[in-house]
Parts: structure tokens; sequence; C-alpha cells
């Protein structure tokens, strides 16, 4: 009797001496080869053979973006009661270290743009309730990293109305371009990095981060009213790209701005934004010119005693330079200072005198300027800055590029 063929799945595995190489790997090796696949695709790999077989029950990372690139596999047919599943069969004792996923696709009665990239439609049936049931299990796992992003067809907006991030075991935290539809407190005592760009209707508050060593904040006031409406532009297809595997953030070095027209007067959320991040030894707070929470909680400002990095937007040019002064004045070990200036911006005022304000900054050992060509206002923070101690060659300007029209 002739010997019994090996399944085709584990014949691929082995190398040419008959050997699976692979599969003698160590558990922590494997896991992070899974933490390249979507939660689906790790799923699969139980039929790779008796090694693999309950190995993705404590894959530490859960990935459930469904925006794919060529090389992922079609989604399940039905996301939402896979993912369920996923999480219930998961390892009790396994730690879930990581949870990505995208905001809920648009819901049915809502149609696709015609921009839209091409997707699987097939297992897009989460709803925001689902989104917010995962993100509860992730915490209640102790995971230590939780990224949220805007789904990029989700052009009514996904509402999580009730997501906890309360966790003492939660290190790094993304949100980029969420809608809070009530008020939601961060406290995270041991968060060592947050990243929140852009969130919508309300602006999450922060409290009880004594760990954060590094943070990115990107704010635009026109989303953050408690009533507004939205009017969506196609954008260009040729820039419109779907990404997962890169950052998944919109780049917070570029120009605000919004399709959208808003209405109200109050901006909601935001509390303690700059206090919460006082112990941090790099931050990016990037927003408009007269942006309203972090000028208003810039009042309370703390002192930033391990600051050694700080960009800053727009917003820092306002008022006679009185929120970069304010911070200068409160970083006392600052080495290195950006300033991301927009291409549009007020005309600074004639009397401005900012060589009277004074701040010591005695390791300020660089100061980037990155502006439009020609803005009248680099020969004032020139003047600002020398006559404060900083050497004219360590100021270095770098001038944004200016798109010539079609």
């Amino acid at each position: 009797m002739s010997p019994r063929k090996k399944p085709k799945a584990e014949a691929v595995s082995l190398d040419a001496a008959g050997l699976d190489r692979l599969s003698a790997l160590p558990d922590d090796l494997l896991h992070a080869v899974m933490s390249f696949l979507r939660a689906w695709e790790v799923a699969r790999t139980c039929v790779l053979s008796r090694r693999w077989r309950t190995l993705w029950a404590s894959a530490p990372c859960v990935d459930l973006r469904v925006c794919c690139k060529a090389r992922h596999r079609r989604l399940p047919t039905r996301l939402a009661n896979f993912t369920n599943h996923f999480l219930l069969l998961r390892e009790a004792s396994a730690p879930l270290d990581a949870l990505r996923l995208l905001s809920s696709p648009p819901r049915q009665d809502v149609p696709y743009m015609p921009y839209s990239p091409q997707y699987d439609d097939d297992g897009e049936d989460y709803s925001s309730e689902d989104v917010e049931m995962w993100i509860r299990a992730a915490i209640n796992r102790r995971a230590r990293f939780i990224q949220l992003s805007h789904h990029p067809r989700d052009d009514d907006l996904s509402d999580l109305d009730n997501v906890p991030l309360v966790s003492c075991h939660l290190k790094h935290l993304h949100l980029s371009e969420c809608r809070f539809i009530r008020d939601l407190t961060v406290a995270a005592p041991n968060l060592i990095s947050l990243r929140c760009v852009n969130p919508y209707h309300r602006a999450p508050s922060f409290e009880d981060m004594a760990s954060l060593a590094t943070a990115t904040i990107v704010l635009n006031d026109s989303f953050l009213h408690d009533e507004f409406e939205e009017r969506y532009v196609e954008p260009d297809p040729e820039v419109f790209e779907c990404d997962s595997d890169s950052n998944d953030d919109s780049d917070a070095d570029s120009d605000l701005s919004t399709c959208d027209e808003f209405y109200g007067d109050k901006v909601l959320g935001g509390q303690n934004v700059i206090r919460s991040l006082s112990n941090a030894t790099s931050l990016e707070l990037i927003a408009d010119a007269e942006e309203v929470i972090l000028n208003r909680e810039l009042e309370m400002c703390p002192v930033f005693s391990n600051l050694k990095v700080l960009s800053l937007g727009e917003w820092c040019m306002a008022a006679d330079l009185h929120p970069l002064v304010l911070f200068l004045q409160h970083a006392p070990n600052l080495e290195r200072l950006f300033l991301k200036l927009k291409t549009e911006h007020e005309e600074i005022d004639d009397d401005i005198k900012p060589e009277g304000t004074s701040f010591a900054c005695k390791n300020l050992t660089m100061v980037n300027i990155k502006c439009p060509k020609d803005d009248e206002r680099v020969p004032v923070l020139e003047q600002f800055f020398v006559a404060n101690g900083i050497a004219m060659e360590k100021i270095s300007v770098y001038h944004r590029p200016t798109h010539q029209p079609r």
C-alpha cells in the first residue's frame, strides 16, 4: 500500500529536506508572524497542521481593519458574527496586546460615494455597537494597544456612544477621526503614547495619564460643535488611497481643512488636554488659528519639566504669540522646537514686539519653522528667538511648496 500523501496545506510548509521548520519556531515568533495578518487570516492558519490548530486562539494581535491591500484574503461572509466568535473562543488566559479596527461601514440606506475604492462588501455587516463591544472586550482582556480609525467609506460618520477607555493596562492609544456622541474620558495611568486626530462632535477629555511620554493631538473646532451638517466634496481619486498597513492617521503636518458646514456655537470636550500631557517628553499639538480647546486649556498650563521635543501648529501664533511664549516659559528643558504654520493665515500686527516677552530654554538647540514662502512672520519669529538668546544658526526655515492652480 502506497504511503498516504500529506495534505497540501502541510506540504507547502516543508523544506527540501522534508522538515517543517516554520512550525518548529517558538510560539512568540509565530505570533509575531500572525501580527501582520488580519484576524480572519489568523483563524485560517488552524488548517495548516496540528502545530497550528490552536495557535490562533492565543495570538496577541487582533486586526479587524476591513480596508485591505491586495495581498489580504477576502473578508468572512459575516464579519460581526466571525469576530464575536473569534473573541469568545480565544484562550481565556491569553493576553490581547493589540486591537486594530475601523469604525463601522456606511449604513445600508446610505448610497456609496462614486469615489469609494473597491472593497469586498460581503462581510462588512458590523455596526457601531459591535465596535464598542469589541473595544470593551479588548480592555477586559488587558489590551495594551488600541487603534480605532475612521472607515474610509463612512461618509455619514459612525457614532460611538459609549466607549469606555479606562484601563491601567493600556500603553498606546490611537484615535483617528472618530465621532463621540457622549463625553469620553480617557483614563490610563500607564499610557505611554497617545494619538488623537480630528475627533468629531466632542474631543475626548483626559485624566490620570502620569506615564505619558509622547502625544499627538490634532484638533479642528469646526468638527467639535454641538450641531453640524456635512457636505462632502469628491476628493481627487489619484491621491485617495486605502492602505491600512501604513499610519492610518492624516498627516498632522498638513494644513487642517474641511469640506463640511457646521452650525452651533459651543465647542465640546477636551477638558484637561494640556495638563494631562505635563509629563511627556515629546508633544505635537496641531490646530488652526484661534482654536478654542487648546487656548482654553493653556490658561492652566503646567510646567513641562520632561519636555524635550515640541511641535506646534498655527494656533500658537495667535494673540501676540501668547500660546507660543507661554509654552516656552513652561518648558525649561526643551531641546527642539518645530513650528508648522499654515499657508493661509491672518496678517501679523505691525505693533507686535515679541522681544519684550522672555523665556529661558537653555537647552534649546534647534528651532525649525515650516511655513509658506515669503511668510512675513518669519522675521518677527527670528527676532523673538534671538532676543531670548537663541543664535540665528540654530533657527532653520523650510518653505512649504505652493500649489499652482490648474
